[in-house]
């Protein structure tokens, strides 16, 4: 059954949903889209921290390197955030590393020319960066089990 039939709604005046008050406050349908950002946003910095430092302590196991504010290599950090989302673009990946390590926009960053940062640094740059996950159907997989998730359309379900 379609949304219509569900809720008795025939029209949805969706400028509605995104008004201000007198006082410029947001409805409440905004509030929650803003804060289902912010909460996803939130998510995803924690998923790449976990990924550099997991970089760090397996380094640190094989005894290359110190675990405590270990640094993390433009290699390392690479790797963490392509398996922590691996639909994100190798442009997007590559903007996340220079403001990562502190590099000009621009700058081709060589994986061997030896740039390091702390994970407490990287992390503390990139939080200023608009980001987002760019494959949630990856995420969601991963995070149900490693199956397939599948997205229900109001139609067939």
């Amino acid at each position: 059954a379609n949304l219509d039939s569900q809720c008795g709604v025939k029209n949805i005046v969706y400028d509605s949903l995104f008004e201000e008050d007198r006082e410029g406050n947001q409805g409440d349908f905004a509030e929650c889209v803003r804060d289902q950002y912010l909460e996803e946003r939130k998510e995803y910095l924690a998923d790449i921290e976990d990924g550099l430092r997991q970089v760090c302590d397996d380094r640190w196991r094989q005894g290359q390197g110190a675990s405590s504010n270990a640094e993390i290599t433009v290699a390392g950090a690479y790797g963490a955030i392509k398996t922590v989302d691996p639909g994100k673009p190798y442009k997007a990946v590559q903007s996340i590393l220079e403001i990562g390590f502190g590099v000009p926009k621009g700058k081709q960053l060589d994986q061997d020319e030896g740039i390091k940062a702390t994970v407490t640094a990287f992390v503390k740059r990139i939080r200023a960066f608009p980001l987002e996950r760019s494959s949630w159907a990856e995420h969601l997989a991963a995070r149900h089990g490693g199956g397939s998730v599948t997205i229900a359309d109001s139609e067939g379900s």
